[in-house]
């Protein structure tokens, strides 16, 4: 009966252990100033300027050329508390722009923003 016991108290307290969680895991979270990648593919023949909209404030991040790509690196300070962003692009020369809609993005995360030749097609990713 002992032996019973003791094999069930060693079987408890070795699976309890096991499924605990790694508090330290967390520990080793990216750093909270990290920049945010924002990478842009512009497929579209024009030049377009890439903005950031965050915190009611709009700030113009870059230019990215016709048929290629850039990135930008944003602060996260830009994005307030809330990590909440959008962007958009500004065809050189159009009448039309695109505003994505609102991301939630976290430092050291990446944003891919493709911005297509008919601006209703183009597409944003966070990863």
């Amino acid at each position: 009966m002992r032996l019973r016991l003791a094999l069930y108290l060693a079987a408890m307290l070795t699976g309890g252990a096991a499924c605990a969680r790694n508090a330290d895991a967390e520990d080793e979270s990216v750093d909270p100033d990290s920049p945010i990648a924002v990478t842009v593919e512009n497929r579209g023949f024009s030049d377009a300027a890439i903005y950031v909209l965050a915190g009611g404030l709009t700030q113009r991040v870059g230019l990215v050329p016709g048929i290629s790509s850039a990135t930008f690196l944003v602060v996260p300070s830009r994005l307030g508390s809330s990590g909440e962003m959008r962007l958009s692009a500004h065809p050189i020369g159009g009448n039309s722009s695109l505003t994505t809609e609102r991301l939630l993005v976290r430092p050291g995360q990446t944003v891919h923003f493709t911005v297509e030749d008919h601006l209703s097609n183009s597409s944003v990713g966070v990863y």
